[in-house]
């Protein structure tokens, strides 16, 4: 599985994060999930109400919010046994980088959440749709009309039927050219504000798009 990582500097865009009112239809099921408390799920579910992403797309935030705000309890419920994504074989070093992965979780304080910016989303979306057509990996945006705005980026490529596996798959960053764990660094930094697409990609059936950005000053809550 190819993951790649980049931390682009960008210029200055407004960009607005926010959650509206909770919809009571759109709560997130899975295996597992009964171990956090109604609230719990309902804080995570940042991107409930953002009706121009799909369920995958949704749960990307979910599950990253889950493991930023519980860390501990989510490498319990969703890290200890994992092994792979269904379908997909272990990267490279995955075994020892999972590891490395529940120890930090473990020591890990609660951070706060990510929300969803329908500014980040379209920049996502536009390069997720670049690269699926063209059938390339990376960060090179030249040349896509995709260009600039946002701070941090993650990209991952397999047809996941979850936003769970992406959000695994990152967080571990198996394999080779991903020594420095920077999707995991991304994932678990002050970055405050995202954009997720999922798009078809001719080579590994979808690729995910996640676009970070954070206000200059700090803390966002």
């Amino acid at each position: 599985m190819l993951k790649w990582f980049g931390v682009l500097l960008a210029g200055l865009l407004l960009l607005s994060c926010s959650v509206e009112e909770e919809d009571q239809n759109s709560e997130i099921k899975g295996e597992g999930l009964e171990a956090f408390s109604k609230s719990e799920r309902q804080e995570a579910n940042t991107a409930r109400n953002e009706a121009y992403l799909s369920t995958v797309e949704k749960e990307v935030f979910f599950y990253l919010n889950l493991a930023r705000r519980h860390p501990a309890k989510f490498v319990k419920v969703f890290l200890e046994k994992y092994e792979h994504a269904p379908g997909y074989e272990k990267g490279y070093a995955f075994d020892e980088r999972k590891a490395s992965l529940i120890q930090q979780l473990k020591r890990q304080e609660p951070l706060a959440l990510v929300n969803p910016s329908r500014e980040l989303f379209s920049l996502a979306e536009c390069f997720a749709v670049a690269q699926g057509k063209a059938g390339y990996t990376g960060h090179g945006r030249e040349g896509t009309g995709c260009e600039g705005g946002y701070h941090a980026e993650c990209c991952d490529y397999g047809d996941y039927a979850s936003g769970l596996y992406i959000i695994l798959e990152l967080l571990i960053d198996s394999g080779r050219g991903n020594e420095a764990l920077g999707h995991r660094r991304i994932l678990l930094s002050d970055y405050r504000c995202m954009g997720v697409a999922q798009r078809d990609h001719s080579r590994y059936g979808k690729c995910a798009v996640l676009d970070f950005w954070t206000r200059e000053g700090g803390a966002w809550e």
